[in-house]
């Protein structure tokens, strides 16, 4: 998730790259001819697409309420007026660009925005510290809170360097009882000087070596899964080994990669990322860029990929990216295969504009869906499952005893439940606190049903995707993102195979098949602009489970019955 302080160095720098003609020095006529206004505005969108999110960020970060921090409020009149006044996706059809002005820039605001991350930077971990000294002053009542402080916590330690790997092996040392205080002294953790090493079977010593150099390992204890040298070395400054050998592979590639293009017959010397890492007289081996997403076979109908070559399009892309350990290439890849399911579109600019519009608004459309349908699993798998049916079958017409946990059920449970309810089944049902918090989340959104509350809801899970969709065109178009953490670009290449996966899904099991993805898309958009309409309404039918289940069943086309013979 974003930080406050991630969320400014991203805005930066792409502001960095974008000069407003109300700021633009004089220049000279061939200078100005240089920058078309089509990639100005271009620029401005995203700009105030990225302060938009921002300005959220800042007001919603739990460490920043928490501690009260003036940082929202001294940034909030800058980021309204980048913002724009009208956002595009309230605009809802068609350019982007037609709906959306330009971000209102004066001299000046990228120096506050850039001393505000400077700020952060210097008191962001400090202010987490006092956070949760504060709730715990507070009780076992903000235990939500809690839980949030924390995940805020990790998320700005991730961008900050530290790796998965590297902050699950630390707090695995910590029990219940005492992982605050391990999160608290991970706070105050340095960076390390690193060595690492990159074997390179086969590799000529007369070949530039950049920042790299050759080095022995004769002396050392090698991990048994590390392949065998010659090795080049360099010297990384990181939190942990994990972290190292990440950054290891990405600046030793930028010289290998260059080799290999001159001399093709040692790509292959490097051609399993695996990079060793010193930790006192031992050299452990850890594997970079292995993908972590899902590679399960999609199945369209021939019919389909005859008709339709943007489907099959966006298979190759999404099978080629799953093979790829770089993860910016497997993230452009991915990428693409958006963009082939909506092009060609008339009604939009660009591949951008089409997805922008339509894909968030199709995923949204499922949002309950799949939020009460990991809880489900999440509750079947605990130690008394058995139990919590039981309670969950009390003012239910079924008995719910039975595996698996009825999901209807749950969503009725979780809109008549009042917060000590959802207490209760937690602490007869012993569940461990996560997902506790979960159930009372997933509640605090269901209860009612509030139509104002599921709106929200459903609006900000369209407004989080499509700002990630934004955030994955800049990645793929290299815009804006030489300040990202390593770990982002894997996130990303996460969400962009979800994403892609989802759309294919929902195209290749349309009932009523050979429909155009793209066409397929636009119903959808309109589909959920039409659920959304009745939920805000109060529509009784739009509010039960069975429709926010699956919402489909209410505004999509009525299934056809078959003739009898």
């Amino acid at each position: 998730m974003l930080t406050p302080r991630s969320a400014l160095g991203e805005l930066i720098a792409l502001a960095e790259t974008w000069t407003p003609p109300s700021i633009e020095p004089t220049t000279t006529t061939k200078r100005r001819s240089a920058a078309s206004p089509e990639s100005h505005d271009a620029v401005a969108l995203t700009v105030a697409e990225v302060a938009a999110e921002v300005r959220r960020v800042l007001h919603k970060d739990p460490v920043l309420k928490t501690v009260e921090s003036p940082v929202p409020d001294m940034l909030d009149e800058v980021l309204e007026r980048w913002s724009g006044p009208a956002r595009p996706e309230e605009s809802g059809k068609g350019s982007r660009r037609s709906s959306t002005p330009t971000p209102q820039r004066e001299v000046g605001d990228l120096g506050r925005l850039r001393s505000a991350a400077d700020l952060l930077e210097q008191t962001y971990l400090d202010d987490v510290d006092r956070a949760l000294d504060k709730l715990a002053a507070e009780g076992g009542r903000r235990l939500f809170m809690v839980s949030a402080v924390c995940v805020s916590a990790l998320s700005e330690l991730r961008t900050r360097g530290w790796s998965d790997t590297g902050l699950r092996a630390w707090l695995e040392q910590f029990d219940a009882t005492n992982v605050i205080e391990g999160l608290r002294s991970l706070l105050t953790k340095r960076h390390r000087k690193l060595q690492c090493f990159i074997p390179v079977s086969g590799w000529d010593p007369s070949l530039p070596l950049g920042n790299l150099k050759a080095a022995p390992l004769a002396e050392r204890k090698v991990a048994s899964s590390f392949p065998e040298g010659p090795y080049l070395s360099l010297t990384i400054h990181a939190f942990d080994e994990a972290s190292a050998a990440r950054e290891a592979f990405r600046q030793g590639r930028r010289v290998l990669d260059a080799v290999a293009l001159i001399r093709p017959e040692l790509a292959a010397s490097w051609a399993a990322p695996t990079i060793g890492v010193e930790s006192g007289a031992f050299v452990h081996a850890f594997e970079v860029g292995a993908w972590r997403g899902s590679v399960e076979p999609l199945e369209a109908s021939v019919e389909q990929v005859m008709r339709y070559p943007g489907l099959s399009e966006s298979c190759r892309y999404r099978v080629q990216a799953m093979q790829l350990r770089d993860p910016m290439t497997r993230l452009s890849l991915l990428w693409l295969g958006l963009e082939r399911l909506v092009t060609p579109a008339p009604d939009y600019d660009t591949p951008i504009d089409a997805l922008q519009a339509l894909l968030p608004p199709a995923l949204a459309l499922l949002k309950v869906q799949s939020e009460v349908e990991a809880l489900a699993r999440a509750l079947d798998t605990s130690r008394h499952a058995e139990r919590i049916r039981a309670q969950l079958s009390q003012g239910s017409e079924e008995e719910l005893v039975d595996a698996p946990m009825d999901r209807r059920a749950l969503l009725a449970f979780l809109q008549r439940a009042s917060v000590d309810d959802t207490r209760k089944l937690a602490e007869r049902g012993q569940l461990d606190g996560h997902v506790a918090q979960w159930l009372e989340h997933t509640r605090m959104h269901m209860a009612g049903p509030q139509p104002e509350r599921l709106t929200r809801f459903y609006e900000a899970t369209r407004q989080r995707i499509a700002w990630q969709l934004l955030r994955l065109h800049r990645a793929h178009e290299r815009h804006g993102t030489d300040a990202w953490p390593a770990s982002w670009v894997d996130d990303l290449s996460l969400h962009a195979h979800h994403y892609l996966t989802v759309a294919l899904l929902a195209v290749m099991n349309d009932p009523e098949q050979l429909r155009a993805p793209l066409e397929l898309l636009e119903r959808r958009a309109g589909q959920y602009e039409t659920f959304l309409s009745l939920v805000q309404r109060g529509q009784k039918r739009a509010l039960e489970p069975a429709a926010l289940l699956s919402p489909l069943s209410l505004v999509g086309p009525a299934r056809r019955r078959r003739p009898e013979r």
